[in-house]
C-alpha cells in the first residue's frame, strides 16, 4: 500500500479561478500496477495516516449555481438544487453587504469569490477541508459555526485564490435579518483582507475586526452581541490582555468569549480613535502578522480602564 499526499483541485459550474486543497490517495500494488484502493477515513485509519480525508461538492447533492455582480467582483453562489430560494435570498442581499465592506476597506480585492451553503456543520467542515487548514477563518456564533471563510492554502500553487465562503444554513436559518448581514460582512472581510494578512497574524485581529465590520450598520449592541465578555467583566473585571489564538479553537466556551473580547477590542479603537483606526491598525499589524506585547500592551490596558467603567 502507499499513500502519497496529492493536491486535488476543483471548480463549480461558472467558477472562473479554482480551489486547491491538499488530499490523500490510497494506492494498493497489484502485480506490476498500482490501482487505487480508496481516499476515506476508513482507508486513512487503516493504514495509519494521522490526517482525516474531506469531501468534495462530488459527494453531496445535485448542486445548483448562479452568478450575482457587485462592486465589480463577480460572487458564483452554490447550493443543493432544494435550496435555490434561500441561494435567491442571499444573492438579493450580497449588493448592500458587498458596498459596505467594500465602503469600510477601501482596498482592491478578490476579482471572484464562490458562495457555497452546507445543510449542517457536518457538511460544511467537509467542504471547507477540515478546520485548521492554512486559511480557513470560522465564524462561530455560540459554540457553532454560521460561516467560514476559506482560501487555497499557502502551499497552493495559487496561494489566496480559490476564494470561498461556505455557510451552514442550520445555524445561518436561526440567526436574525442584522445577524445573517453580520455574518455574511464578517466573512467578506476575511475575503477583502486575506492578500494584506500575513498568516501570523493574531486572531484577536482578524475575527475582531470582521466582527466590527460586520455589525457596523446594525442594530446589535456589545451587551447583545457579547453577553458572555459583559458577564464576565461584571464577575471578575476587566481582562487583562487579549485573547490568545489557543482560544479561538478550543470549541468551548472560551472561544465564544474570545470572539467577543476581540470585537470590544475593536470597538474601544473606534471609539477612541474613530472606525478608519480599525482600518489603520488591522493594516498595520496584519501585513507583517507581528503585534508585539509591548506594542499592544498600552492599548489593552486603556482598553481595559474603558471596559470597567461600561
Amino acid at each position: 500500500m502507499w499513500a502519497p499526499e496529492i493536491r486535488t483541485r476543483y471548480a463549480y459550474d461558472n467558477e472562473v479561478g479554482h480551489a486547491d486543497r491538499p488530499a490523500t490517495l490510497f494506492l494498493a500494488l497489484h502485480g506490476d500496477t498500482w490501482l487505487i484502493a480508496g481516499d476515506t477515513d476508513e482507508h486513512a485509519q487503516s493504514m495509519g495516516v494521522p490526517r482525516k480525508q474531506w469531501s468534495g461538492p462530488w459527494d453531496f447533492d445535485v448542486l445548483s449555481s448562479q452568478t450575482k455582480d457587485s462592486q465589480g467582483i463577480r460572487f458564483v453562489l452554490v447550493a443543493p438544487a432544494d435550496m435555490d430560494e434561500r441561494l435567491a435570498e442571499i444573492a438579493e442581499s450580497l449588493p448592500t453587504v458587498a458596498s459596505e465592506a467594500d465602503g469600510f476597506w477601501e482596498t482592491p480585492w478578490a476579482d471572484e469569490v464562490v458562495i457555497v451553503l452546507a445543510t449542517d456543520s457536518a457538511q460544511l467542515a467537509a467542504l471547507a477541508g477540515g478546520f485548521g487548514n492554512d486559511g480557513d477563518d470560522g465564524n462561530h456564533k455560540g459554540g457553532n459555526i454560521a460561516a467560514v471563510a476559506i482560501a487555497n492554502p499557502a502551499t497552493s500553487a495559487s496561494p489566496a485564490d480559490g476564494q470561498r465562503v461556505i455557510i451552514n444554513t442550520q445555524v445561518f436559518d436561526t440567526l436574525s435579518a442584522d445577524q445573517r448581514q453580520a455574518t455574511l460582512k464578517h466573512e467578506l472581510t476575511h475575503v477583502i483582507t486575506r492578500s494584506r494578512t500575513a498568516p501570523s497574524t493574531p486572531l484577536w485581529l482578524k475575527e475582531g475586526t470582521a466582527d466590527f465590520v460586520g455589525r457596523t450598520g446594525t442594530s446589535i449592541e456589545l451587551f447583545d452581541g457579547a453577553p458572555n465578555a459583559v458577564r464576565m467583566v461584571r464577575q471578575f473585571g476587566p481582562p487583562d490582555s487579549l485573547p490568545r489564538d489557543d482560544h479561538f479553537h478550543a470549541d468551548t466556551q472560551s472561544t465564544v468569549l474570545a470572539y467577543e473580547l476581540s470585537w470590544s477590542f475593536a470597538l474601544f479603537i473606534a471609539d477612541e480613535f474613530g472606525p478608519s483606526a480599525v482600518r489603520e491598525t488591522y493594516f498595520a499589524i496584519a501585513e507583517t502578522g507581528e503585534a508585539t506585547k509591548r506594542s499592544t500592551a498600552g492599548f489593552a490596558k486603556r482598553w481595559a480602564s474603558v471596559t470597567r467603567k461600561h
